[in-house]
């Protein structure tokens, strides 16, 4: 992450990783997102891909440098070295297939494992739900899946376009108010730092 000055055309420029099992639909998510585009056509991503898109939230302008992670099993020690520096996680599984759902809890292992997590935002995505014909999770199991874990939930479909911007406008905004806590924190820190190392004199409590 970092903060760019007044001549830049955003105020911060993050990275935000898209992960879950191969073929729920990771790499049309983020395509609609940044491109409006969306294929039939399946190809499992190898290693990583990524796009830019900038967007804006709480007042402020965010440079999104998005990963698109393959979530094939032979791949996941690769996709490990992605987490680094993230401060966002698109965690995506398919309403039409319930082992994907069902992997959600490990990868929310992984995630902790490999990030400091009380500074990573997520949101869970509940993909493919124009495909009602062929559900396998329920909404209500979603629901209850991101209650326990707290976290942010849609269901979305890539190819209607379904709850996708309004997914990464809910991570957008909470990754805004992160970094602008972590800011003011800083802030109030160098505040508080003397060059002798002493204490700030203007500080106020009980005389010891």
């Amino acid at each position: 992450m970092s903060r760019q000055g007044n001549s830049q055309d955003y105020d911060w420029l993050v990275k935000v990783i898209v992960i879950g099992d191969s073929g729920v639909g990771k790499t049309n998510v983020l395509s609609q997102f940044c491109d409006q585009k969306f294929s039939i056509t399946h190809m499992a991503t190898l290693g990583v891909d990524f796009k830019i898109k900038t967007i804006e939230a709480e007042g402020k302008k965010l440079k999104l440098q998005i990963w698109d992670t393959a979530g094939q099993e032979r791949f996941r020690t690769i996709t490990k070295t992605y987490y680094k520096g993230a401060q966002g996680v698109i965690l995506t599984y398919s309403v039409i297939d319930r082992q994907s759902f069902q992997n959600v809890d490990g990868w929310l292992k992984s995630i902790q494992e490999n990030t400091n997590s009380s500074d990573v935002q997520l949101v869970l995505l509940g993909n493919k739900a124009d495909m009602s014909a062929e559900r396998k999770v329920t909404l209500e199991e979603g629901m209850k899946l991101s209650q326990q874990f707290n976290i942010p939930f849609f269901e979305t479909s890539a190819k209607s376009n379904m709850n996708i911007n309004e997914a990464f406008q809910e991570l957008s905004q909470r990754i805004i108010q992160t970094l602008s806590k972590m800011q003011a924190n800083d802030e109030n820190r160098n505040l508080n730092i003397k060059p002798n190392g002493g204490e700030d004199k203007h500080k106020t409590g009980p005389c010891c």
